[in-house]
């Protein structure tokens, strides 16, 4: 998961607050490397093993709430919840981030 897969870009997309994302400035690659390496620490550091593997399998295996549900025998609910949890942390991991790499290439 090094690289920058759209999967990357989906999470971040639904982490991000849109106000902080100008299409009209695409990011550099020097930014793409930060969030990305920053994404990979903060799922790694600031998430729980049960938001880890609903996300890995939402994001990065795209299977639905439901099929993840049944694979870690819980309810569509509870794996929406640790969805909605695992990006809130990540958004709040991210936007030091993005405050800090702010700085031209």
């Amino acid at each position: 998961m090094s690289t920058f897969t759209r999967a990357n870009r989906k999470l971040l997309d639904d982490v991000l607050p849109a106000d902080t994302r100008d299409p009209a400035e695409p990011i550099s690659r020097r930014q793409r490397a930060a969030l990305n390496r920053a994404l990979q620490q903060a799922i790694q550091q600031e998430l729980t093993q049960r938001q880890r593997d609903c996300l890995e399998q939402y994001y990065y295996q795209r299977l639905t709430q439901e099929a993840i549900a049944q694979n870690l025998e819980n309810t569509r609910s509870t794996v929406c919840k640790h969805l909605q949890k695992a990006r809130a942390r990540l958004r709040h991991a991210l936007e030091y981030t993005l405050l800090t790499d702010k700085r031209p290439d």
